[in-house]
């Protein structure tokens, strides 16, 4: 099951998001994290590829793009081990 289809699960179920969430964060960090040339050019395929419909729900370039530079904090800040 991959990751997304096990948020979404978790997400829609009465069930205990813990499980879920702690599989997704155990995947997440046990491979290694995206490079910032690879965040670039998603971020640059997203807003070619999708823009009218991120448009069209609000959302601009820019929102989009800090997005993606968020990701090394946000992999970081979920992957610390206390």
């Amino acid at each position: 099951m991959s990751m997304m289809q096990m948020l979404i699960i978790a997400l829609t179920s009465n069930s205990s998001i813990v499980p879920p969430l702690d599989e997704f964060m155990s995947q997440l960090c046990y491979n290694e994290g995206c490079t910032d040339n690879i965040l670039e050019l998603a971020s640059q395929r997203v807003t070619d590829g999708c823009s009218s419909d991120l448009s069209s729900d609000g959302f601009s370039d820019s929102v989009v793009m800090t997005a993606f530079q968020q990701y090394p904090l946000v992999r970081e800040v979920l992957c610390t081990k206390t």
